[in-house]
């Protein structure tokens, strides 16, 4: 059957890979974390995922396949997006996204102190706002697993004294995702195949 084939070519892709088995973990827990906040009344909050790495390591295949567990992994969807975007835009995209993992690609694009954008999404809500007539404006919120990629450790390019952000946002650094030219052509095509 076809959830045999899955479920095979799933075993296939992330046997021997701590990376492509993290990548599937953060893909659905951001279901997980909605259900525990709304079911089980658990105060859980947004957390951030950091890939670090050189260019070639599979930090991008890393996003894609944990954003195809729930959507299409490519820019064409809702949840892989890019870093080529002012804070304001990152964080109105994860607006009104509750159960989901997103993933912002290549911050080694956007080079700068990430400490205000990190601590906006983990806030898990838009900065408040008036209107015209001094009415407070309709917040969006969310809760979500969002997946970073970059060159360089994100945690470190935040303020010194951003020591909270150590409990919002995990990084691993040369996290070994694929395992050859081969085994990344495999999760290449069971992402796009399977989301």
């Amino acid at each position: 059957t076809s959830t045999d084939n899955y479920i095979y070519d799933l075993n296939e892709i992330t046997q021997n890979s701590l990376g492509m088995q993290l990548a599937i973990i953060a893909g659905c827990s951001g279901i997980a974390l909605a259900y525990f906040n709304s079911v089980l009344c658990m105060d859980l909050q947004t957390f951030i995922i950091s890939i670090v790495g050189s260019t070639s390591s599979g930090k991008s295949t890393f996003l894609k396949t944990a954003v195809s567990m729930m959507d299409i992994p490519s820019t064409t969807g809702k949840l892989y997006r890019s870093f080529n975007s002012t804070n304001k835009a990152m964080v109105q995209q994860l607006a009104n996204m509750n159960g989901v993992c997103m993933a912002l690609d290549e911050a080694t694009l956007n080079q700068q102190n990430y400490t205000e954008l990190l601590y906006s999404i983990c806030e898990e809500q838009t900065r408040g706002r008036c209107t015209q007539n001094g009415d407070l404006q309709k917040l969006s919120t969310w809760k979500a697993c969002v997946c970073t990629s970059s060159e360089y450790s994100l945690l470190e390019s935040c303020d010194k004294h951003a020591n909270g952000l150590r409990a919002r946002v995990l990084e691993f650094d040369n996290l070994e995702i694929t395992l050859s030219s081969e085994h990344a052509d495999k999760v290449t095509a069971f992402v796009n195949k399977n989301y």
